[in-house]
């Protein structure tokens, strides 16, 4: 996304966020505008925040990006060596991860700053999970602000339109042994949690790139845009047919006839 084309967000919602994303089917610190784009969302006192696979950082981005206002950025490490970090991020190098993290400490530590957040995330793995407390021990050499131990999820696609054995299925070759650290119950091979319901039709929504409207980021197909925010306004798009039909169908549980990807959701039990 262009700044110009963020900037045209921010001037019609920013003083109803709370919070900024900078991400969705992506790898945010590719985009050459980000920098301006995150000034420009903190001149508005939004708070902002974005994943990454920070393997695209020198010392000119590590600065840029700590003296931006960047409130917070969580970073995948998949492994705590090349062989294990490689097995789930396909091309990538464990070395380079590792050193740019350092390079953002250190960057953030030379402007006095305590922002951005650095939160390390460790999707657990049945080929990674012996790695645990090594992870552990090199995020506090590093001195990384938190870790988190992620769960290994199937892709969305299949998640929204399969039942959970047949994801169950497909992971098994991956699944950690510690059922603790999973994402199914490995008996009934079903999901540990079921969400009741969903307030994403409330509270947020997901712009593309392009302006295309989505209710959330689990729906990347175009025929489930809810419309284009930089043609049509977000207003408009917020109070219209789609999404008027698609909170009644998660709030009352009344099918709608419209080709909403929420129902998706709500006939495969990804809500319960």
């Amino acid at each position: 996304m262009s700044f110009s084309n963020f900037k045209k967000i921010i001037d019609e919602i920013g003083r109803f966020l709370y919070s900024v994303r900078l991400e969705n089917w992506g790898e945010p610190l590719l985009n050459k505008d980000l920098f301006e784009i995150i000034k420009y969302a903190k001149s508005k006192k939004i708070t902002v925040i974005f994943n990454s696979n920070l393997t695209v950082l020198d010392e000119e981005k590590a600065k840029k990006l700590v003296l931006s206002g960047l409130d917070s950025i969580k970073i995948s490490l998949d492994g705590a060596t090349q062989d294990t970090y490689s097995k789930y991020r396909k091309g990538g190098d464990f070395n380079t991860v590792v050193n740019n993290i350092r390079l953002l400490l250190k960057t953030r530590s030379e402007a006095k700053k305590k922002t951005p957040f650095i939160e390390v995330q460790f999707i657990v793995t049945k080929h990674n999970e012996h790695q645990i407390d090594q992870v552990k021990q090199l995020c506090a050499d590093l001195g990384a602000d938190s870790l988190v131990l992620g769960q290994l999820r199937p892709d969305l696609r299949m998640e929204y339109f399969n039942p959970d054995d047949q994801g169950f299925e497909i992971l098994k070759d991956w699944l950690p042994k510690d059922e603790s650290y999973s994402y199914f119950n490995y008996s009934t091979k079903t999901r540990k949690n079921v969400p009741k319901t969903c307030n994403w039709l409330w509270t947020s929504s997901v712009v593309s790139w392009d302006g295309s409207m989505i209710p959330c980021c689990g729906f990347y197909e175009e025929t489930y845009d809810f419309g284009n925010f930089f043609k049509e306004g977000f207003k408009k798009i917020w109070n219209g047919k789609k999404y008027r039909a698609a909170r009644e169908l998660i709030g009352k549980r009344k099918v709608s006839d419209q080709k909403l990807g929420c129902m998706r959701c709500f006939k495969h039990g990804i809500i319960g």
